[in-house]
């Protein structure tokens, strides 16, 4: 870690800080089968994953009137689970833990699920995930941790399948998803 003295940095020191991968909504994809989604065929829907205001859960705007945030949201009963991958970053300590946040909320009070998120590093890697804190029927962040024994090195990437726990009465709406880890001293 860095060293401060009288205002400055000791020579050949850099304080460790912690790194930020946005994860647009707009990468997320549909998954179907364990897989996902498929293109359509003839008589048949599909997009290849891609979220929309018609796909289960949705992409959309909140409120195309009045505010033009986007959000996922999953229908009351609705648990279809969504992916993406991403690169690791070549600054990230492998031997630090990482966390996957959530920012979202219930559409009622009813109901409290957390968010199954199934994280696989590389190829052929296990799940390194697990669930959320509750949401909650007011905007606020849930995340979960990645084990540092479970964070592989750079070059590589990591998968990500997240699943709403059962929500038979209340929507499930998810506004922002971003991973944040610890960067390798200099």
């Amino acid at each position: 870690m860095a060293t401060i003295t009288g205002g400055t940095v000791i020579a050949g020191s850099k304080a460790r800080g912690d790194g930020w991968i946005p994860i647009p909504l707009s990468l997320w994809r549909e998954v179907a089968s364990n897989d996902i989604a498929a293109l359509g065929t003839a008589g048949t829907t599909g997009s290849g994953g891609v979220l929309a205001t018609d796909t289960t859960p949705a992409y959309e705007y909140i409120n195309g009137a009045t505010d033009k945030g986007h959000r996922v949201l999953w229908a009351a009963s609705n648990s279809d689970p969504i992916a993406c991958s991403i690169p690791l970053p070549p600054d990230l300590d492998d031997a630090q833990a990482m966390t996957v946040h959530f920012y979202g909320e219930m559409g009622g009070a009813t109901d409290t699920p957390t968010l199954t998120v199934a994280a696989f590093f590389g190829l052929g890697d296990s799940d390194a995930g697990g669930a959320t804190g509750a949401l909650a029927n007011a905007v606020g962040e849930v995340s979960v941790s990645i084990a540092a024994a479970d964070v592989l090195a750079h070059p590589n990437s990591l998968s990500l399948e997240v699943t709403p726990e059962a929500h038979t009465t209340d929507t499930v709406i998810v506004y922002a998803t971003w991973l944040e880890y610890s960067r390798k001293n200099a």
